[in-house]
């Protein structure tokens, strides 16, 4: 018996040598298709390729057919494919239960899987510019994304079609209601929840009311019980806090920021600060320089004390990526990390992104649309809605400056200073569409609906 630690060449031989000898026990194995992994042997993994190709094609076939395929292979380069095969199907003579020697093989590929995530483990912690808890995501990212115990399996849809059309005719989708809602009642209505496993992406330039637009859902969906992550990775605890607080009470962030409030508004500030106080429902963390298996780690440790219903990003290219590969196949690799994270824990996953630089190219009368978003055109691709938060006014404030008179100019006599709008731009499951409301900037907020006019 050649068996050297995690590797046992006589057992692959023998099941290569029954595959060859008997192929239609192939279609009998338990736990689904085999992948050549399993061999440790790249002649032995060749030799299962050529097997399960011969397999899609022909019923039988012999040692004969196999050595045209075989000969294709590097493993083989210089060698002779016939005789190993011949060779191979001979020892199946001492094989009766292949099933029983395939599970054997996949259960040393998956130790072999194993002792090479420790060894990664292991390099990671060896390195001297690596902090704890950088390492300590990596430990959990690795050790529980171990492809060699995925039990994966295929099953007839007609079950889970009659539960969800029970789930739709009783007027209770248990995917919806676990979504995170919309933060108006108008926009909710044309674009209902972010789905669990769903990623949404919202855009714009500095200023426009991104993480505004972000809070809003943060209050909203607070209000309905859901606990969310917020990870903030461009402003401090205290100005999300401040945000979060002005949204509430329609206090000026620079105000408690200078900490210069009435007696009356020190009232609302604590009446607001209440719930936050009483419930854990939001957990925010300000760090910056966190990796997507950072942000995995943290989503997983919160889901697993407290339960967790979305994960929330500020912002994208905040957003550190150990290779060194361009910026644009960085973000494709970090929003591909959200998108799969979000299937993982089952949780929406809204994160925000900063637009490039043909946004500078904007017309007055132009909205801006996905091919905008920085970096990657995989953010498109990946999110199942794009949304732009736009307010008009502080566009023409960004692109003349105040004091310029083109800015003046531009002004319309019979505007409204508080129009704004939610540009839909990208809705898999729905229209595109542009959403009317209206921005009041002391408190940073959005609203569907002109407020009582003191608001204002």
């Amino acid at each position: 018996m050649h068996v050297t630690g995690l590797y046992d060449i006589d057992i692959e031989r023998q099941f290569l040598g029954a595959a060859i000898h008997n192929p239609s026990e192939l279609q009998n194995l338990e736990g689904g298709p085999v992948d050549p992994l399993v061999f440790s042997d790249p002649k032995n993994r060749a030799v299962w390729e050529a097997v399960q190709e011969l397999v899609a094609t022909n019923s039988e076939f012999d040692v004969f057919d196999l050595t045209p395929l075989l000969r294709k292979s590097e493993a083989f380069k210089g060698g002779s494919p016939g005789a190993y095969a011949i060779e191979l199907k001979e020892n199946q003579s001492c094989v009766s239960h292949p099933g029983n020697h395939l599970e054997t093989l996949r259960s040393l590929a998956w130790r072999r899987e194993l002792v090479s995530k420790v060894g990664q483990i292991a390099v990671r912690c060896e390195d001297p510019g690596a902090n704890d808890s950088d390492i300590a995501a990596r430990v959990e990212t690795l050790l529980t994304h171990s492809d060699g115990q995925q039990d994966l399996t295929a099953e007839p849809i007609g079950s889970f079609m009659q539960s969800y059309v029970d789930e739709v005719c009783s007027g209770s989708v248990k995917s919806v209601q676990d979504g995170i809602k919309m933060p108006f009642p108008g926009l909710h209505r044309r674009l209902s929840y972010l789905e669990p496993g769903q990623l949404m992406i919202i855009g714009g330039p500095p200023s426009m009311g991104k993480t505004s637009f972000l809070i809003g859902i943060v209050r909203e969906n607070l209000s309905k019980g859901k606990k969310l992550l917020y990870i903030s990775l461009d402003e401090s605890k205290a100005a999300v806090v401040r945000r979060l607080l002005a949204n509430r009470t329609n206090i000026s962030a620079i105000k408690m920021r200078d900490a210069v409030v009435t007696e009356k508004e020190k009232e609302k500030l604590c009446l607001a600060a209440a719930p936050f106080v009483a419930d854990d429902r939001l957990f925010l963390i300000d760090s910056s320089g966190l990796s997507v298996g950072d942000i995995a780690s943290l989503a997983r440790r919160v889901k697993r004390r407290y339960g967790l219903d979305g994960i929330l990003v500020d912002y994208l290219g905040q957003i550190a990526i150990d290779n060194q590969e361009s910026r644009t196949l960085q973000v494709g690799s970090i929003v591909r990390g959200l998108k799969v994270l979000a299937k993982d824990l089952e949780v929406p996953c809204i994160a925000l992104s900063q637009l490039n630089r043909s946004y500078d190219k904007l017309k007055v009368n132009e909205l801006p649309r996905p091919s905008m978003l920085r970096d990657s055109g995989e953010i498109e691709q990946e999110a199942n809605i794009v949304l732009f938060p736009w307010i008009p006014l502080e566009f023409l404030k960004r692109r003349y400056g105040e004091t310029s008179p083109k800015y003046k100019n531009a002004l319309d006599p019979s505007r409204d200073d508080h129009a704004a709008y939610i540009v839909i731009a990208k809705n898999k499951e729905g229209e595109t569409f542009l959403h009317k409301c209206r921005w009041h900037p002391k408190a940073m907020r959005f609203f569907e609906e002109s407020p009582n006019r003191e608001l204002f």
